[in-house]
């Protein structure tokens, strides 16, 4: 008889949160539904080429399209870590595509 039981794990799903905006409108958002794992492995690859950015700037000062860039990409893990603290904090009862 086999004891070993099964246990189905539904993964956490991102809620939906724009971010770049200007004035009153978004230019991009993290998407709802997305699992709540690889929008934090993106958020990380985001960091890791603004911290690679950051480093290669300081040499040579930065520009105006690399700052552009580093806020974009910060921008950009914030809106994805964003979307997944509700999920994380609540599982998919509150938050999380539905």
């Amino acid at each position: 008889m086999n004891t070993h039981t099964e246990l189905e794990v539904t993964p956490l799903l991102t809620n939906a949160s724009e971010f770049h905006t200007v004035g009153t409108r978004s230019f991009f958002a993290v998407s709802a539904g997305v699992p709540v794992v690889d929008a934090l492995h993106e958020a990380s690859c985001f960091l890791a080429a603004g911290d690679a950015m950051l480093t290669k700037a300081i040499d040579n000062g930065l520009g105006v399209d690399e700052v552009f860039g580093i806020r974009l990409l910060m921008a950009a893990a914030k809106a994805l870590v964003d979307s997944s603290t509700a999920p994380i904090q609540f599982g998919n009862r509150q938050g999380g595509a539905k």
